[in-house]
């Protein structure tokens, strides 16, 4: 059993290998430590980065003899199932996110209303105002340009967010 391939290649498939490995053994270690949506995004990883890690050590296997043309489509299928499972995990996981901690309204307008809590709404300058005309709910507007805000009405209160110096705001008589 010779090597086919320069050693270069040998040694980028041995570190993408180890690389892979540690981080598919450090997302098994925690697959139940942890609740939704960390908890589905872990098992997703670890599912995915197991596969990778199989796809890179038949990738290793293909330096040193030439594989036959079914297990190199084995191969490609092996790592486009892992690059998707990570994409769908990495995506579950912030949609999660945003639904627990950063809960974002949904097209929500006038008539529709708004739960009481917390929103982080972004969005262009007239989107923003636009939505906050629309909607009548108490709000908080934390922006560095307070008087875009200021016709909206009592409902809005705006908090300036400014750079300071170290000397803090000066006094003007």
């Amino acid at each position: 059993m010779e090597l086919v391939t320069s050693p270069f290649a040998l040694l980028a498939d041995l570190v993408l290998f180890a690389v892979i490995t540690y981080v598919a053994f450090h997302a098994v270690k925690r697959i139940n430590r942890y609740e939704e949506p960390l908890g589905r995004f872990m098992k997703i990883t670890a599912a995915s980065l197991s596969l990778a890690s199989f796809g890179r050590l038949l990738d290793i296997a293909d330096n040193f003899m030439s594989l036959r043309p079914g297990i190199i489509l084995l191969e490609k299928a092996i790592y486009f199932v892992s690059i998707i499972g990570l994409a769908y995990g990495l995506f579950m996981y912030v949609r999660g996110i945003e639904k627990t901690i950063l809960r974002v309204p949904d097209d929500v307008s006038a008539t529709d209303g708004v739960e009481p809590g917390g929103y982080l709404y972004l969005g262009r300058d007239g989107e923003v105002v636009d939505f906050m005309a629309s909607v009548g709910v108490p709000a908080l507007v934390v922006t560095r340009s307070p008087w875009k805000y200021s016709d909206l009405g009592d409902h809005v209160q705006t908090l300036w967010v400014t750079q300071v110096g170290q000397e803090g705001v000066s006094r003007s008589s």
